[in-house]
Protein backbone atom coordinates (compact mmCIF):
# COMPACT_ATOMS: atom_id res chain seq x y z
CA UNK A 1 0.00 0.00 0.00
CA UNK A 2 1.44 3.36 -1.02
CA UNK A 3 1.26 5.84 1.83
CA UNK A 4 3.39 8.68 0.62
CA UNK A 5 4.29 10.16 -2.71
CA UNK A 6 5.87 13.54 -3.45
CA UNK A 7 6.46 17.07 -2.15
CA UNK A 8 3.92 19.62 -0.87
CA UNK A 9 1.56 21.40 -3.21
CA UNK A 10 1.04 25.11 -2.87
CA UNK A 11 -2.34 26.30 -4.05
CA UNK A 12 -2.35 30.00 -4.80
CA UNK A 13 -5.05 32.57 -5.34
CA UNK A 14 -5.84 33.25 -8.96
CA UNK A 15 -8.40 35.50 -10.61
CA UNK A 16 -8.62 32.90 -13.35
CA UNK A 17 -8.62 29.88 -11.01
CA UNK A 18 -8.78 26.49 -12.66
CA UNK A 19 -12.20 25.06 -11.81
CA UNK A 20 -11.16 21.51 -12.62
CA UNK A 21 -11.80 18.60 -10.29
CA UNK A 22 -12.78 19.73 -6.83
CA UNK A 23 -11.31 17.97 -3.84
CA UNK A 24 -14.05 15.47 -3.18
CA UNK A 25 -15.03 15.34 0.45
CA UNK A 26 -15.96 11.80 1.20
CA UNK A 27 -18.34 12.34 4.09
CA UNK A 28 -20.16 15.18 5.78
CA UNK A 29 -21.94 17.20 3.15
CA UNK A 30 -23.40 16.79 -0.29
CA UNK A 31 -24.50 19.45 -2.75
CA UNK A 32 -27.89 19.88 -1.06
CA UNK A 33 -26.48 19.96 2.47
CA UNK A 34 -27.71 16.52 3.50
CA UNK A 35 -25.51 14.11 5.41
CA UNK A 36 -23.78 11.30 3.55
CA UNK A 37 -23.55 8.04 5.46
CA UNK A 38 -20.32 6.08 5.16
CA UNK A 39 -18.56 3.59 7.36
CA UNK A 40 -15.99 5.22 9.65
CA UNK A 41 -12.31 4.34 9.51
CA UNK A 42 -10.83 2.10 12.17
CA UNK A 43 -8.52 3.66 14.76
CA UNK A 44 -4.92 3.67 13.62
CA UNK A 45 -1.66 5.57 13.99
CA UNK A 46 0.39 6.35 10.89
CA UNK A 47 4.07 6.90 11.73
CA UNK A 48 5.45 9.22 9.08
CA UNK A 49 8.67 10.94 8.16
CA UNK A 50 7.48 13.69 5.83
CA UNK A 51 9.88 16.62 5.48
CA UNK A 52 9.33 19.07 2.66
CA UNK A 53 9.54 22.74 1.75
CA UNK A 54 7.47 25.05 -0.42
CA UNK A 55 7.33 28.84 -0.90
CA UNK A 56 9.81 29.41 1.90
CA UNK A 57 7.90 27.28 4.40
CA UNK A 58 9.43 24.01 5.60
CA UNK A 59 7.12 21.46 7.16
CA UNK A 60 7.19 18.01 8.67
CA UNK A 61 4.56 15.47 9.65
CA UNK A 62 5.66 12.74 12.06
CA UNK A 63 2.34 11.02 12.69
CA UNK A 64 -1.38 11.06 12.11
CA UNK A 65 -3.43 9.36 14.81
CA UNK A 66 -7.01 8.35 13.99
CA UNK A 67 -9.15 7.51 17.01
CA UNK A 68 -12.71 6.46 17.79
CA UNK A 69 -13.82 10.07 18.32
CA UNK A 70 -11.25 12.23 16.57
CA UNK A 71 -7.80 12.65 15.12
CA UNK A 72 -4.45 14.24 15.95
CA UNK A 73 -1.59 15.34 13.69
CA UNK A 74 1.96 15.78 15.00
CA UNK A 75 4.02 18.14 12.89
CA UNK A 76 5.76 21.44 12.37
CA UNK A 77 5.98 24.34 9.95
CA UNK A 78 8.79 26.93 9.82
CA UNK A 79 9.39 30.10 7.88
CA UNK A 80 12.76 29.61 6.17
CA UNK A 81 12.25 32.60 3.85
CA UNK A 82 13.34 36.22 4.28
CA UNK A 83 9.64 37.25 4.21
CA UNK A 84 7.17 37.32 7.10
CA UNK A 85 3.91 35.41 6.55
CA UNK A 86 0.52 36.02 8.11
CA UNK A 87 -1.24 32.76 8.96
CA UNK A 88 -4.87 33.33 7.99
CA UNK A 89 -8.31 31.82 7.90
CA UNK A 90 -10.64 33.31 5.31
CA UNK A 91 -13.46 35.33 6.95
CA UNK A 92 -12.11 34.53 10.45
CA UNK A 93 -9.36 37.04 11.35
CA UNK A 94 -7.00 35.81 14.03
CA UNK A 95 -7.79 32.13 13.41
CA UNK A 96 -5.83 29.53 11.46
CA UNK A 97 -6.89 26.72 9.14
CA UNK A 98 -5.01 23.52 9.88
CA UNK A 99 -6.93 20.44 8.77
CA UNK A 100 -6.98 16.99 7.29
CA UNK A 101 -8.22 16.88 3.70
CA UNK A 102 -10.06 13.68 2.76
CA UNK A 103 -10.71 12.56 -0.79
CA UNK A 104 -11.76 9.48 -2.74
CA UNK A 105 -8.67 9.69 -4.91
CA UNK A 106 -4.95 10.09 -4.29
CA UNK A 107 -4.94 12.89 -6.88
CA UNK A 108 -4.78 16.48 -5.73
CA UNK A 109 -7.03 18.91 -7.63
CA UNK A 110 -5.28 21.46 -9.80
CA UNK A 111 -7.02 24.60 -8.69
CA UNK A 112 -6.41 28.13 -7.56
CA UNK A 113 -9.79 28.33 -5.80
CA UNK A 114 -9.62 28.24 -2.01
CA UNK A 115 -13.14 26.87 -1.82
CA UNK A 116 -11.73 23.64 -3.27
CA UNK A 117 -9.78 23.18 -0.05
CA UNK A 118 -12.83 23.29 2.22
CA UNK A 119 -13.08 20.25 4.40
CA UNK A 120 -15.31 18.93 7.15
CA UNK A 121 -12.18 17.87 9.08
CA UNK A 122 -10.62 21.11 10.39
CA UNK A 123 -8.55 21.27 13.53
CA UNK A 124 -10.51 22.37 16.56
CA UNK A 125 -7.40 22.75 18.71
CA UNK A 126 -3.68 23.42 18.22
CA UNK A 127 -1.05 22.96 20.92
CA UNK A 128 0.76 25.18 21.31
CA UNK A 129 -1.31 27.92 19.73
CA UNK A 130 -0.23 28.90 16.22
CA UNK A 131 1.03 32.49 16.03
CA UNK A 132 -0.77 34.75 13.56
CA UNK A 133 2.52 35.88 11.99
CA UNK A 134 5.57 33.73 11.26
CA UNK A 135 8.61 35.96 10.99
CA UNK A 136 11.70 34.72 9.13
CA UNK A 137 13.26 31.94 11.20
CA UNK A 138 10.15 31.38 13.33
CA UNK A 139 8.02 28.27 13.33
CA UNK A 140 5.45 26.13 15.07
CA UNK A 141 5.90 22.56 16.33
CA UNK A 142 3.14 20.66 18.06
CA UNK A 143 -0.18 18.95 17.47
CA UNK A 144 -3.49 19.84 15.98
CA UNK A 145 -6.59 17.82 16.59
CA UNK A 146 -10.25 17.61 15.77
CA UNK A 147 -13.35 15.66 16.68
CA UNK A 148 -15.46 13.38 14.52
CA UNK A 149 -14.93 10.16 12.62
CA UNK A 150 -13.13 9.97 9.29
CA UNK A 151 -14.46 7.84 6.40
CA UNK A 152 -13.01 4.39 5.73
CA UNK A 153 -10.91 4.25 2.55
CA UNK A 154 -10.31 8.01 2.32
CA UNK A 155 -6.97 9.43 1.21
CA UNK A 156 -5.74 11.97 3.76
CA UNK A 157 -3.46 14.95 3.23
CA UNK A 158 -2.44 17.61 5.73
CA UNK A 159 -3.39 21.27 5.20
CA UNK A 160 -0.93 23.50 7.05
CA UNK A 161 -3.02 26.60 6.60
CA UNK A 162 -3.33 29.68 4.47
CA UNK A 163 -0.42 32.13 4.32
CA UNK A 164 0.09 35.61 2.89
CA UNK A 165 2.69 38.35 3.13
CA UNK A 166 1.53 41.02 5.64
CA UNK A 167 -0.92 43.44 4.04
CA UNK A 168 -1.25 41.35 0.87
CA UNK A 169 -4.26 39.04 1.34
CA UNK A 170 -4.61 38.72 -2.45
CA UNK A 171 -1.34 36.74 -2.46
CA UNK A 172 -2.72 34.02 -0.14
CA UNK A 173 -1.62 30.45 -0.69
CA UNK A 174 -2.14 27.15 1.08
CA UNK A 175 0.48 24.56 1.94
CA UNK A 176 -1.00 21.09 1.38
CA UNK A 177 0.96 17.87 1.38
CA UNK A 178 0.81 15.80 -1.78
CA UNK A 179 1.92 12.87 0.29
CA UNK A 180 -1.04 10.96 1.63
CA UNK A 181 -2.12 8.06 3.77
CA UNK A 182 -5.13 5.89 3.05
CA UNK A 183 -7.49 5.02 5.87
CA UNK A 184 -8.17 1.30 6.31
Amino acid sequence: MKDANSAPRRVGHSRHGDRAALLTVVVGVSACGSTVTQEAASPRTFRLDWHDQDAGLAYSVTSIRIGERGRRVFGSISNVSPTAYVVTRVHHPGEVTFALLASRSPRMPRSGNFRDLRTPFPATATRPRVRNVLLPGEGWRGTFSGVGRLPRGAYLRVLFGLFAPPGEPGKRFAVVTTRWVRLP
